[in-house]
């Protein structure tokens, strides 16, 4: 757009405004009068300067919006484009390859004899990521995944309930306090272990299907070169609500990690009773009581 002919009007109509107003009033102005018809002539020619910035300025603003809108071809962005698609698939392959080790470390479990184990995947690891060991299991009717949650959570290892025992108030308050702590830590550990089980292999499918997304050079790159900036920002918010999400979860799992550190010093020290006495005996100079 030409701004020369607005540009020449504007100061064509500025400049006769300010030479009207000073030829009209010079006969009749005092000194006062004069002073305000200079500074008159001086804001009429500071606008004059900024009118003849316009252009610049506007030209500026053009460059600025192709650089928002043109495809991006710059070697630096094509080397990061690279590189993080060679680190998306190495995460993709490093999790396919560690899924598919998980048949050979079962059976080596077993030792080869997986096949003969009733509840060969209720052991097994596998199991909770929707691939048992046994695809036709031989129990019928068992839910596999939850009995993989008893078992690694220690639930199915039975502790007698403490009732009126004929041992010592002493050795009774110690076998109690034992009980409810591994009772308490067992509990913890079923509630841990039952998020997997609600997770299953869903979980770890989406977040590699956002993976894949988000490291695939010959697409998402290519549009993000290519596509209007508004929509690259767009997609960039919708990345970063599940980055929100899945900082969210760790933080959840950092909290779990200090209980579950916590538990099993407890467990440590509950476990610990029996020697405890010893060296109580020991030290006082008597004969452990057996």
């Amino acid at each position: 757009m030409d701004l020369r002919p607005i540009k020449k009007s504007a100061l064509f109509l500025l400049t006769a405004a300010s030479l009207t107003v000073i030829g009209t009033n010079t006969l009749y102005a005092d000194d006062a009068s004069a002073g305000v018809l200079k500074q008159i002539e001086i804001n009429t020619r500071n606008t004059l300067k900024q009118l003849d910035l316009v252009p610049t300025v506007l030209s500026q603003l053009g460059t600025f919006i192709l650089a928002w809108t043109q495809k991006d071809e710059s070697k630096s962005t094509a080397s990061i484009q690279g590189d993080m698609t060679k680190l998306g698939m190495l995460i993709v392959d490093t999790n396919h390859q560690s899924a598919a080790q998980q048949s050979r470390l079962n059976n080596d479990l077993f030792n080869g004899k997986g096949n003969t184990a009733l509840n060969a995947n209720d052991l097994t690891y596998s199991t909770l990521l929707g691939n048992p060991f046994l695809p036709k299991p031989k129990m019928k009717d068992t839910d596999s995944r939850y009995n993989y949650i008893k078992n690694a959570s220690g639930i199915n290892t039975a502790h007698p309930i403490p009732g009126n025992w004929g041992g010592s108030i002493e050795d009774r308050d110690s076998y109690q306090h034992y009980f409810d702590t591994v009772s308490a830590v067992e509990s913890y550990n079923g509630y841990v272990l039952s998020q997997l089980y609600a997770d299953g292999n869903q979980l770890n499918e989406l977040q590699m299907s956002l993976v894949l997304k988000a490291s695939s050079g010959s697409d998402w790159f290519a549009e993000v070169a290519s596509e209007n900036i508004g929509t690259v920002l767009r997609q960039i918010l919708l990345f970063e609500s599940q980055v929100f999400v899945i900082m969210t979860q760790m933080l959840q799992t950092e909290k779990q990690i200090a209980a579950t550190s916590a538990m099993t010093n407890a467990v440590l020290i509950a476990s610990q009773q029996t020697n405890e006495k010893t060296l109580i005996a020991k030290a006082q100079g008597v004969p452990p009581r057996q």
